[in-house]
């Protein structure tokens, strides 16, 4: 048949072979190639688009925390408590209640725990008394919605392959538990135990991310990975100065990719026993070494910085939230603010470049954001530091009093952070 179609069965044949070709079943053909990544109907991404829609809000996990359909992690050093948080968690999303009264869930989900650590019976005693905590009417449902499994032996999802990094038949048979569930959320307990790939290679670390990152893409799903901290934070933290690097993303082992790749990421520090009375007070008297922790989202991409918590241990291994010492938080607040007092009066007498208001702690210190704002903001209150204009800089700078009242341009203004 050659030129335009012109008898009926011409023109049935013309449309049974573009059929054909459409769904890639033409004799002749090939299967239709997938879209790539750059391939994209421009309009749909202007700036145009976006500023006359007005933006959709965001769907969260963990309200103002953790999004929906997004990579996250739970970082502690060995027995941390890492693993009993993140069936806490689990059985949160569950019920649809609070994980310890501070991260809360929106509605009932299934999840999926898969430990490549713990045995059997170490999941069945602590998913059975976490249920059990709940209120009576929600933990049969909260039950129903929970699948807690053990898996040993080599349940590596990828293998690296000649530079390249491939999914294994671990991969597929994960994909089938999803099929079969549907979970909200998956928690991957360890990262070493699933990745199969060297932790401390970028590429194998961000090619492994974008794996899980298709299974979240193809469930609708979160997936968590629970993640060992480095040795420079330390496996009990018994100084006060340790525990804000502790509970960064700094903390983390391994590949700089990882923290790059996930969207939130908490962190976990057990405390010395000296250190916990100290930051919690008379409940924490006589308790041994890591009885309490100290948790923080120290990485998420949505939201606003979120505080410090602490949590204890029941009998039973639960978690619980504790409040600290108010007296000693405000200690702590203005011993940081004296030492960003010093840091600002020694780089002017080293003839050193000035900290801005917006990010002092954060580059004398490594401090966070919320830390690095309370410091700066005790310390202008006391009088110890002045924020001040420069002419010729964008950004205002701090300074110590004495040199406020040569310079016209000072003023002190609290409460100012970026």
């Amino acid at each position: 048949m050659t030129g335009i179609p012109q008898t009926q069965e011409e023109i049935r044949a013309a449309v049974e072979a573009r059929a054909a070709e459409i769904e890639g079943t033409a004799e002749t053909g090939t299967a239709p190639q997938p879209r790539r990544p750059l391939q994209v109907d421009l309009s749909q991404f202007s700036g145009t688009r976006y500023l006359r829609e007005y933006p959709p809000a965001f769907d969260w996990l963990l309200d103002k925390s953790f999004r929906l359909n997004c990579l996250g992690a739970i970082v502690g050093p060995p027995g941390a408590g890492k693993g009993s948080l993140a069936i806490q968690l689990c059985v949160a999303v569950a019920s649809g209640t609070s994980l310890v009264d501070a991260w809360h869930t929106a509605a009932p989900e299934p999840v999926v725990y898969l430990s490549a650590e713990d045995d059997a019976l170490t999941i069945h005693r602590r998913v059975h008394h976490a249920l059990e905590q709940l209120p009576e009417d929600l933990r049969e449902q909260a039950a129903a919605n929970f699948y807690g499994i053990p898996v040993h032996g080599g349940v590596n999802l990828c293998r690296a392959i000649g530079g390249t990094v491939e999914p294994t038949a671990n991969y597929e048979d994960l994909r089938n538990i999803l099929d079969a569930i549907r979970p909200r959320l998956l928690v991957l307990d360890t990262l070493a135990r699933f990745s199969g790939v060297d932790e401390n290679d970028n590429p194998a670390m961000t090619a492994f991310c974008g794996l899980l990152e298709g299974l979240i893409d193809a469930y609708g799903c979160n997936i968590i990975l629970l993640h060992h901290s480095n040795k420079t934070s330390g496996d009990l933290i018994e100084d006060p100065k340790e525990l804000a690097k502790a509970l960064t993303q700094t903390a983390m082992r391994g590949a700089s990719a990882l923290a790059g790749c996930i969207r939130w990421g908490m962190l976990v520090a057990p405390l010395g026993a000296a250190l916990a009375q100290k930051r919690i007070g008379e409940s924490a008297t006589g308790k041994y070494d890591g009885a309490f922790l100290a948790v923080r989202v120290g990485k998420k991409n949505s939201g606003g910085p979120e505080p410090r918590y602490y949590l204890g241990r029941n009998e039973h291994g639960l978690l619980y939230r504790v409040d600290p010492d108010a007296r000693q938080e405000e200690n702590d607040v203005v011993w940081d603010a004296h030492q960003l007092a010093e840091e600002v009066e020694r780089r002017q007498r080293a003839g050193e470049k000035p900290l801005s208001v917006s990010r002092g702690g954060q580059e004398a210190f490594g401090w966070g954001v919320s830390r690095s704002r309370k410091a700066r903001e005790k310390a202008v209150e006391l009088g110890l530091l002045i924020e001040m204009d420069i002419p010729g800089r964008k950004a205002k700078h701090l300074y110590p009093p004495a040199q406020c009242s040569d310079v016209p341009q000072c003023s002190t203004l609290v409460g100012t952070l970026d």
